[in-house]
């Protein structure tokens, strides 16, 4: 069940559900993303009747392993982060040498010589806490790991999502992610997913299952729903004959998908786009 104090009607039904990215060629490993939100002016609570995700076979095979529903979420974790502390520590030297008034010494190792010449060598340089004279001895403190804690921390991942009960609230945006293995196969591996929200059950992607090749449409610089011909005034070549379609851009992912000079479709990354072919659908003799 949902609750709205206006119909669902008033909105398009991409205002709640929209797909954010779907596998083109999964060999293996299938997903798609979708974004859930609610620009109504009540919550959204869902359940088993309202929301409901399946995978469909096309020709990219059979789904091996069963279907995972996540969204993405704030999860906690717990990392292990150093403590520090200034640690004392003493040198004891053969030749000393500081200066008072600003606490810097330096200390040095007698090294005599087969020639019993006898020379020094500089071993510890700072800022010193204390000198003991009679004992020839810096006294210093150095900053060290001394060792650890354990520290919370939160971080955005995708974790099991359960519809029943799960709210969206006004103007709430959740990206959810539907995944799955399946059987690898020589050709075409594309797969087709689908999904209920408020008896609202788009046909996402079926085109990666349906169609062997693609070609993008150029929409940089372009304002959606501006008419277009497809790579410009000239059309493109399926199998040498010429094709003039015309359509437009429309969000993202705008492209034909074809098999053939006689079998294609101009989609987006979410639905089909209206087309007309001025030039083209050659039945091959």
């Amino acid at each position: 069940m949902f609750f709205f104090n206006d119909p669902v009607s008033a909105y398009e039904r991409d205002d709640f559900l929209r797909l954010i990215y779907n596998t083109d060629e999964c060999f293996v490993d299938c997903y798609a993303i979708l974004e859930v939100s609610n620009p109504s002016a009540k919550p959204i609570l869902l359940d088993e009747d309202n929301w409901r995700t399946w995978f469909v076979r096309g020709e990219g095979g059979e789904l091996v392993d069963g279907l995972r529903v996540e969204v993405l979420d704030d999860v906690e974790y717990v990392v292990s982060v150093p403590v520090y502390a200034n640690v004392s520590h003493e040198i004891k030297c053969d030749v000393a040498e500081k200066v008072s008034s600003s606490s810097k010494g330096w200390c040095y190792s007698s090294i005599s010589n087969m020639s019993n010449l006898s020379s020094k060598v500089l071993v510890w340089s700072g800022v010193y806490d204390s000198f003991d004279a009679e004992r020839n001895t810096f006294s210093y403190k150095v900053r060290e790991e001394v060792g650890s804690r354990l520290e919370s921390r939160v971080k955005k991942d995708y974790v099991d999502f359960v519809p029943s009960g799960f709210r969206v609230g006004v103007g709430e945006v959740y990206r959810i992610r539907i995944s799955g293995k399946k059987k690898p196969k020589l050709g075409v591996n594309n797969v087709d997913w689908r999904i209920k929200f408020l008896d609202y059950e788009p046909g996402w992607a079926w085109w990666n299952s349906s169609f062997e090749y693609r070609r993008n449409l150029s929409c940089e610089n372009m304002d959606d729903r501006v008419p277009l011909v497809v790579n410009g005034s000239g059309g493109f070549s399926i199998n040498g004959h010429n094709q003039v379609i015309w359509s437009f851009c429309s969000g993202s992912g705008s492209a034909v998908y074809f098999n053939d000079e006689t079998d294609y479709i101009v989609v987006n990354d979410t639905h089909r786009l209206p087309m007309e072919v001025e030039k083209g659908m050659i039945k091959t003799e």
